[in-house]
């Protein structure tokens, strides 16, 4: 009995003593699973429904849809050998093939071949995320350039095929249900990349949003006004070019619903005093607006606005109304970072190039139980998706077509192309992510969060998940936990994980991470009805509760 115990407190001190040095390495992608498949700097690959070339179009969010197989090959995927790259949204393979317009790639099913396995991928294919390039077998045999690259072109989705690149250009992001990370592997703990992400979410209240991957460049050129007295008027300028976050203290609620001389608004507004880490956006904008008016002018907060349009969804952004953000409470707001040079026909002055957060997409803040609330909001103005006002086309008198409409970008004035211009600022639908931290203690804790819609009008799925538990395992004991609600069904996945040595036997260290969400609202034009667009606004509004529980499962802290 006495030996036993003398070496079970042997094993427990080595435990102990050794485990602060262990490190993560996530699962490997395998033939046959899922990934989301991007092009480094530019967006993920997603199928979808193209006029010209390959149905291939860009997302700015992860979908997972893609995936290597290799006759009925199951293990790891190989660097360097032949294989098939398939598309599970449409049941099929890309090959290489001829065609009339775009990029010359083909699905399968669209050839007279059977041959499918001719992708080599290249890389790092034991990473977490693999980066690799894509070498297309077939064009090896009579090209150089035979590996599939961005490039811009006239017709088709922007991909060329180019030399090797000097760099891998291609991401494989894994699409996880369950995550299972193994002390036994021993890689590098968290990047100098994943602390910076990591100490932003400290100042955002835990959260970053769709700028998570990399940062949104809208381009320099305005946007523009459109009603009954005013026709393509510059109003909306950008600060930086770039859709920015900022957080800080609620302000001021005011609810604008327009007049008779401008265009029908249904606006919510959320004035938005900058935390210290924030100023330098107040800075910047008064700058920007000191010289345009060409006088002094200072603003002291930054307006978040979005145009709901008489949706019930609004009555959730008023202090008196359920899980409304409080005012003197801290806020965050992601969008747009521009400048309001409007001046209504009434005469009030106009706007004096105030600063804003316009379109608010996002708005995150916490509740008074601490639980996070997260609302992500497709504009239904119209004046910022980049299609034509109209409904009829004045030349014909006849509706747009599709490819009319998405290629005009009408809202925006490029100063004939002297202003850059890097695409519609609130597109329909708007795929959105969130990205919240968590840090859980080794051995000691287990985190479950709780994922749950508040309200919601034209959100749609964005995950071919088979489950609505999404569960992070390491070293065979459960970390944490997602609980997503049966009317939800987004992708869940974990990011950025990984494991934080500790300091001594009683502070063992923590794994760290982001649990990433996307978020997919609104309608994209397809047609007409009644001779009007079909294309609509929308809304999510997510409360997301987190327990954490000991490992003797006492709850230690629960919000609900």
């Amino acid at each position: 009995m006495y030996v036993g115990s003398k070496f079970n407190s042997l094993l427990l001190f080595l435990i102990l003593v050794l485990l602060p040095t262990f490190k993560i390495k996530a699962q490997l992608i395998k033939y046959q699973d899922a990934f989301a498949l991007y092009v480094n700097g530019h967006g993920y690959l997603k199928y979808e429904s193209r006029s010209y070339g390959i149905n291939l179009n860009w997302s700015t969010t992860p979908v997972y849809e893609w995936k290597f197989i290799n006759n009925q090959d199951v293990g790891p995927v190989q660097s360097n050998v032949a294989t098939g790259l398939y598309n599970i949204t449409a049941n099929d393979f890309v090959v290489y093939a001829s065609r009339d317009y775009g990029i010359n790639l083909k699905w399968l099913h669209e050839t007279s071949t059977t041959t499918y396995q001719e992708w080599q991928p290249s890389g790092n294919l034991t990473a977490s995320q693999p980066c690799i390039t894509l070498k297309n077998t077939l064009v090896a045999r009579t090209s150089t350039k035979s590996y599939l690259t961005y490039g811009s072109r006239e017709y088709g989705i922007n991909l060329v095929w180019g030399a090797r690149p000097g760099s891998c250009n291609f991401t494989l992001r894994p699409n996880p249900v369950i995550t299972r990370i193994n002390n036994r592997n021993v890689v590098n703990g968290p990047t100098s990349a994943d602390t910076k992400l990591f100490q932003q979410a400290r100042l955002q209240q835990d959260v970053i949003g769709s700028n998570f991957y990399q940062d949104q460049f809208i381009g320099m050129a305005a946007a523009e006004r459109t009603g009954v007295v005013t026709m393509h008027t510059d109003t909306w300028f950008p600060i930086d070019g770039y859709k920015r976050t900022v957080c800080g203290k609620a302000d001021k609620y005011f609810h604008y619903s327009g007049s008779s001389f401008t265009d029908n608004d249904d606006d919510l507004n959320l004035n938005i005093i900058p935390d210290t880490s924030f100023k330098g956006m107040l800075v910047l904008a008064n700058t920007n607006a000191r010289t345009r008016l060409n006088r002094l002018i200072t603003f002291n907060h930054i307006q978040a606005e979005i145009d709901v349009l008489d949706a019930s969804f609004k009555n959730y952004f008023y202090p008196s109304k359920p899980f409304a953000p409080q005012l003197n409470r801290k806020v965050c707001a992601f969008g747009p970072f521009i400048a309001d040079g409007g001046e209504d026909a009434i005469g009030d002055g106009g706007h004096f190039f105030k600063p804003e957060i316009h379109t608010a997409e996002e708005i995150w803040w916490k509740d008074d139980a601490g639980n996070y609330i997260l609302s992500n909001i497709c504009d239904v103005s119209g004046r910022f998706d980049g299609l034509r006002d109209g409904n009829l086309n004045p030349a014909t008198r006849l509706p747009y077509t599709a490819s009319e409409i998405n290629n005009t970008g009408d809202d925006f004035d490029t100063d004939n192309g002297a202003l850059t211009f890097n695409g519609a600022w609130a597109k329909k639908p708007l795929e959105g992510i969130y990205a919240i931290a968590f840090r859980v203690p080794v051995g000691k804790e287990r985190h479950d969060y709780i994922l749950n819609k508040l309200a919601g009008e034209n959100y749609f799925p964005t995950s071919n998940q088979p489950a609505n538990k999404h569960v992070l395992v390491y070293s065979g004991d459960t970390v944490l936990t997602v609980f997503e609600s049966d009317q939800l069904d987004l992708n869940v996945r974990f990011e950025r994980v990984s494991k934080v040595a500790g300091n001594s036997r009683l502070q063992p260290g923590y794994i760290q991470g982001f649990i990433v969400l996307s978020v997919k609202t609104g309608k994209a034009f397809s047609g007409y009805s009644n001779n009007k667009r079909n294309d609509s606004g929308g809304q999510l509004l997510l409360k997301l509760s987190k327990k954490v529980i000991s490992k003797n499962l006492q709850v230690l802290e629960m919000r609900e």
